[in-house]
């Protein structure tokens, strides 16, 4: 696999040139100079970067991807298969909102996906059997997750203005924390594409401070 093939892969965008076919590379949230420092220290072809408008200079020798709106626009699909949230459907006509059948102990599972949740709001106390995994928090998709029969709705972050439909709908809110899931996302992209691609191996930069431990 070339630079310009994973480029495609993931709708993302080149922002600095590999040199032959990459066979070792990293995936990080931020380009700062940990992760640069990161980069040449793995001896990496290249690097794919959540955040890639913030990098200053690229690491010398190492090409660089950036990958922001395909990596959120996918975050919960993979968190709802993984916490096995079944028959998921778009709510509203939301590719990144997915109303389906849950498991009871939904929220246990994606706290232990996660190591952990930002806060919880919770509803009426009902046991979870309909629940949404969201990418978005808005008054319109609460009100509609409740009218689908969902009582917990899982989402990176809490959005005030849907704190309204939240009180009046007696729904649950699960706030997993934005930089959380998107670690957590990173380890998912690095498995997909080690998946995919047999000789590629795949490493995720590390977070010593872990930053996103709340949110």
């Amino acid at each position: 696999m070339f630079l310009e093939e994973l480029a495609r892969e993931i709708e993302g965008e080149v922002r600095a040139p590999a040199e032959g076919p990459l066979r070792r590379i990293g995936v990080a949230l931020d380009g700062d100079a940990e992760v640069v420092g990161w980069a040449r220290a793995e001896g990496l072809d290249a690097v794919v970067l959540h955040r890639a408008r913030e990098l200053d200079q690229a690491p010398e020798g190492v090409g660089v991807v950036g990958c922001h709106d395909w990596l959120d626009a996918h975050i919960p699909a993979w968190l709802a298969e993984d916490a096995g949230l079944r028959s998921p459907a778009p709510l509203l006509d939301h590719e990144d909102v997915l109303v389906g059948t849950a498991p009871e102990d939904l929220r246990e599972r994606v706290r232990e996906l996660l190591g952990g949740e930002e806060a919880f709001h919770p509803g009426e106390d009902e046991p979870v059997s309909v629940a949404v995994v969201a990418g978005a928090m808005t008054e319109s998709l609460v009100r509609a997750a409740a009218e689908e029969g969902a009582s917990l709705y899982v989402t990176g972050q809490w959005r005030a203005p849907a704190a309204n439909a939240v009180a009046e709908t007696g729904i649950a809110v699960q706030v997993c924390g934005h930089r959380r899931l998107e670690r957590w996302a990173l380890g998912a992209l690095a498995d997909l594409l080690e998946e995919r691609h047999e000789d590629l191996d795949v490493l995720v930069a590390p977070e010593e401070d872990a930053p996103g431990a709340t949110g």
